[in-house]
């Protein structure tokens, strides 16, 4: 028997395995070049156990089927960008082997430890000092924006690991005369009352809680607290 032959059936054992690798590091490429990956970030994350995708200027999480969905039709149809054969034969082991291999890779892996809204770059890489907030339209630095910056908002990033965005755009220029005369007659122009509501509403658009407080609107009906927080909800947005 020659070695040739006496290799064959070790060969076609492990077969399957090679294919298996072949296929990972197809994925690897699939990730880093495909739509999934642009601007030198990862549009695809994985964060205590959920999968997040990224779209239209923050995360939202990717149901595990979608993403096996995504999968498979790579697997079927990896397009002209990628050389390699086809894979008919996706096997429910084989798509959960390539998935646990895909989450820890270090392009997708965000550390537990880290707490969302947060920057995915090293402290010296980070684009935007202090809180930023996710507008329709950019980000916004509200350090920039209290300091008078006349460009306080910043293009998207995908760097910026977050799955809120509020639902309009930001305008410097904007004016709330309505508003300030409704606060007028319901805190009968106290402007003390006024200012520690524009403080509250301004502290609920920040993901800290770190002063440890909460706001009680005590009072009888039809004094205006319904509609006080009618307005906070669409100001921080339904979701």
């Amino acid at each position: 028997m020659t070695a040739a032959r006496r290799w064959d059936p070790l060969a076609r054992m492990f077969e399957p395995v090679a294919q298996q690798w072949a296929l990972y590091f197809q994925m690897q490429r699939y990730f880093r070049f495909s739509d999934y990956y642009e601007q030198d970030a990862s549009l695809l994350r994985y964060w205590r156990g959920n999968y997040y995708e990224y779209e239209d200027g923050c995360y939202q999480e990717l149901p595990l089927d979608d993403l096996k969905t995504k999968l498979i039709s790579f697997l079927h149809h990896p397009g002209p960008a990628f050389t390699e054969n086809s894979c008919q034969n996706v096997t429910r082991h084989l798509l959960a082997d390539i998935l646990e291999n895909l989450k820890y890779t270090s392009r997708l892996m965000v550390p537990s430890r880290k707490e969302m809204p947060c920057w995915l770059l090293e402290d010296d890489e980070i684009p935007i000092s202090g809180p930023v907030i996710a507008m329709a339209d950019g980000l916004l630095s509200l350090e920039e924006g209290l300091m008078g910056e006349e460009e306080p908002l910043h293009p998207f990033s995908a760097n910026y690991f977050t799955t809120i965005k509020l639902p309009y755009e930001y305008n410097h220029e904007a004016s709330c005369p309505k508003w300030l005369t409704f606060l007028q007659e319901i805190f009968n122009e106290d402007s003390g009352r006024m200012a520690l509501l524009q403080e509250w509403f301004g502290y609920c658009l920040l993901p800290d809680t770190s002063l440890h407080k909460f706001l009680l609107a005590v009072g009888p009906g039809a004094n205006g607290k319904s509609v006080v927080f009618r307005v906070l909800t669409e100001l921080l947005g339904r979701e």
